[in-house]
């Protein structure tokens, strides 16, 4: 498969990103949210496709994927005040500091919900007293949703696309965070029509 042939590239994975990821719009988006500099864990940070918009941050980039970590630490080589690691959160707990913040972004959805939920509440402990996540991912498009919209969809590495109601349903159940702000939304001034997008603002109990 043609996405899979990029996936094991990281240089071609980056390029692929920057053409039909939207990693601009997504850098703009993620940053909005955060603005206070601070300490952040960008979990599923992938080959560091958006880390541009966190230099300023104590930041660490945490992925599952090898060769995607190897290339971000070169491609952000030189930069004190960021670092990355890999390791599997479930089997071997990555760092024990605390984060203000942890950007969820687009992962959730390569994670079935038996994972999704105790990869929730171990990110949870990573974060420091009142400190929160913010997650974000693409929705489940629908017929109403432009046909690119929906091939992107069907192409995509993750089998778990979840609407606006199912990701609200996964929070809810977990009682160490509560869901501070909820939205839907619409990517614009793409090159290629993206799924819609949901975010949840969740503080630690």
């Amino acid at each position: 498969m043609i996405i899979e042939f990029f996936a094991q590239n990281p240089t071609l994975w980056t390029i692929f990103q920057k053409i039909f990821g939207n990693d601009k719009q997504k850098e703009v988006l993620y940053r909005s949210s955060i603005t206070t500099k601070s300490s952040l864990l960008d979990f599923g940070c992938s080959s560091g496709n958006t880390t541009g918009a966190f230099l300023d941050f104590n930041y660490t980039g945490l992925d599952i994927d090898k060769k995607s970590i190897k290339y971000a630490k070169k491609r952000w080589a030189g930069k004190k005040n960021i670092k990355f690691i890999c390791s599997d959160i479930l089997v071997h707990p990555p760092v024990k500091q605390k984060f203000d913040y942890i950007l969820f972004a687009t992962t959730g959805h390569h994670l079935s919900s038996d994972i999704f939920t105790p990869v929730t509440i171990k990110l949870v402990s990573l974060l420091k007293k009142n400190g929160q996540i913010w997650f974000y991912d693409i929705l489940k498009p629908d017929k109403r949703n432009h046909f690119l919209t929906r091939l992107l969809a069907a192409i995509d590495r993750g089998k778990y696309l979840r609407t606006f109601p199912q990701y609200t349903a996964l929070f809810k159940k977990i009682d160490a965070i509560k869901i501070v702000e909820s939205k839907t939304i619409v990517v614009q001034g793409s090159l290629i029509p993206q799924e819609d997008y949901c975010f949840f603002r969740l503080k630690k109990r």
